[in-house]
């Protein structure tokens, strides 16, 4: 079960991996990102996966739409997956 971060909102981390290690792909992409709604942060990452991006939305089928969206919008994804974050163990007892 996905509980809702402050505000009513569910955090997602979505790791995307491009097809092309090439500058200009990573630019184009980065470029696109900025402007998808729920994006919070866009971090370029070491490793087989080349952004981890955390997203806020309000429920587990609005993230669904927001996939479709993200793949159809994102130029170079090869593969692309999504973790739900079920709590935030800091923020527990801040």
């Amino acid at each position: 079960m996905t509980v809702p971060a402050a505000g009513g909102m569910i955090d997602v981390l979505v790791d995307v991996c491009l097809h092309h290690e090439a500058y200009d792909c990573h630019a184009r992409f980065e470029e696109a990102v900025r402007s998808c709604p729920g994006v919070r942060e866009c971090l370029f990452v070491s490793q087989d996966m080349s952004y981890r991006l955390r997203i806020q939305v309000p429920s587990p089928e609005s993230f669904e739409l927001l996939r479709c969206a993200l793949v159809e919008r994102l130029p170079g994804v090869k593969r692309m997956t999504a973790t739900f974050v079920l709590r935030d163990v800091l923020l527990e007892h801040a």
